[in-house]
């Protein structure tokens, strides 16, 4: 009986632990890494852009 109820504990503290703690900071790093892939690629796109705008001027010219 009495090992049951640790396991039970132990359980109940351990999905606490995971809900309260470990679950936000997942959260937050992918929020994180997705805010740096986002601003990567913007900057990759505007460069993308530059380059075209550069080449039609040059053809124009």
């Amino acid at each position: 009986k009495n090992g049951m109820a640790w396991v039970i504990i132990g359980g109940l503290s351990s999905s606490m632990i995971l809900t309260l703690v470990v679950v936000p900071i997942v959260y937050y790093l992918f929020d994180k890494m997705t805010v740096r892939f986002r601003h990567f690629r913007k900057n990759r796109v505007v460069e993308q852009i530059k380059e075209k705008l550069m080449d039609e001027d040059e053809v124009v010219s």
